[in-house]
Parts: structure tokens; sequence; C-alpha cells
């Protein structure tokens, strides 16, 4: 099975449930700027107001152990109320034995060759209570225990390309239509161009005329080898063409020309 089919299901409903907590009357795009990365160490910390939550998405093993307890000590000095972490799994009883709870494993994560473990931290006071987010990795993890399905094709009058940076308004314009909130940036055009420029190479699905109906996109990691899938989003009108697989075929095809071994 490819370590693509649950990371891309868990990405997609991730965002569905995103919308559906959505604060009333917050701007995507003010609330997100305020995001940023801040150094632990070696390691990467992306951390804001907008989702409340510091994400660990680059640990230096030089760090260990002492970063699980900076890092909550970092969260709680700036008011988060969500950590979450994507470390090897050769750190992964560290993490545990800290407080951290393991949400999914994928499979070769690292250079193809070591896995990787997303991770949350619960505070001792909340228990067991189920979260949404435990809802969103249940439908992921049953996803991924589904055959293969087989790649629509792209009907004869659309065509499905890579986008560049100068396709930046037209697909920050979607996601701005699609999604309610989103936890980046993703609706402003220069954050978007500045991104393509860097590691985010996103596709797109246009008719004739060129307007761009659909769109998803591939944030790589070259040193890790590894690449996240995400922000599909389909214009109401031409929803049902099977868009959302095709954009994933396409893209799992790019990296994995480009050398990365493991999409999720």
């Amino acid at each position: 099975m490819r370590s693509s089919e649950a990371g891309a299901a868990f990405t997609r409903h991730t965002v569905e449930s995103s919308r559906r907590q959505s604060v009333q009357g917050r701007s995507p795009c003010t609330d997100a700027c305020d995001d940023t990365v801040t150094a632990l160490g070696r390691s990467l910390v992306h951390h804001g107001p907008h989702n409340d939550r510091a994400f660990l998405y680059h640990l230096d093993p030089t760090d260990l152990p002492e970063i699980t307890g900076r890092l909550g000590a970092f969260a709680k000095e700036r008011g988060y109320s969500r950590i979450f972490a994507r470390i090897p799994a050769t750190a992964i009883d560290q993490f545990v034995s800290g407080g951290y709870t393991p949400l999914v494993r994928i499979p070769g994560l690292f250079r193809g060759e070591v896995d990787g473990y997303y991770l949350a931290y619960r505070h001792p006071t909340r228990g067991s209570r189920r979260s949404g987010n435990d809802e969103v990795l249940a439908v992921a993890m049953a996803k991924a225990g589904e055959r293969d399905a087989a790649c629509p094709a792209l009907e004869p009058c659309f065509t499905a390309v890579r986008a560049t940076a100068a396709d930046a308004p037209a697909v920050a314009s979607i996601y701005r239509s699609v999604f309610e909130t989103y936890p980046v940036p993703i609706d402003d055009p220069g954050y978007l161009a500045q991104k393509m420029q860097e590691n985010l190479r996103c596709f797109c699905v246009i008719k004739p005329g060129g307007r761009i109906v659909a769109v998803a996109a591939a944030e790589v990691d070259a040193r890790a080898e590894f690449a996240e899938m995400t922000g599909f989003a389909t214009l109401p009108g031409y929803r049902g063409h099977g868009f959302a697989a095709i954009l994933l075929q396409l893209m799992e095809d790019d990296v994995y020309s480009s050398g990365i071994k493991t999409v999720f």
C-alpha cells in the first residue's frame, strides 16, 4: 500500500474539520500571517495564534531529550493550547515518555528508510476525551485500509499542469472561495508566489479558456526526501469530475521523478 493514501485522506478530512470549527469573523490571511518559525536549539517550530498551536516540524537529534520539555515550556509561555510534532521513529520513546500521544505512523517518511510519526501533546487535565482530530484520524486510517482505486481519466476539454508563480493570484482566489480558514495564508497571492519559489509545488486543472478550476499542492522536504500532499480545492461548479484524484496522481509522478521517496 502506498503511504500517500492515509496522508491524503488525513489532509483532506483535516481541512474539512478545520472549516467546520472555524471562528466566525476571523480573517484567514490576517491571523495566519502572524504565524512564524522559531528555532529551539537546532530544531524548528511553526507556531502562531491563528491555530493556537506549536508544531515541531523539524527535529534535530542533538536536541534530544530536552526538546520535549522545551517545547512544552515554549507553548505555555505563548499561551498555546495544542502541541504537535513530526518526528522519526528513533525519537518516539522520548516523546511518549514526555506525554505525547502518537496519532499516525507513516512508513519510510524520512528518506524512504525511517518511519515517521505525527504526535500530539495532551494535557493531563484534558483526560481521554475524544477530539475532532481523533475522528479525522479514524477516517484517515479507515481510508488507508481500502484498496487502490483507479485514477479517473481527465476529460478531454480539461488540462492538468503544474502551476507557476504567475498563477498565484488565480490559485489564491480559489482557496479564498473554498476555505473559510486554513493553517497558512494560501489565499494571499504574495505568500503563494514566495512559497512556490521555495518548496511548494502547486498543480491545477484548467478548463477551456484558461480558467483554473481545481488546485492542489505538494510541500516538499528535499532533505528528508518526503512530500506532503495538501490544499485540494475545486470550485463548486466543477466538482464530481475526479479532479482531486487526477491532481494527486500528477503530483505523485512529479515528486517521485525528482527523487522524493515518500508522499503522504
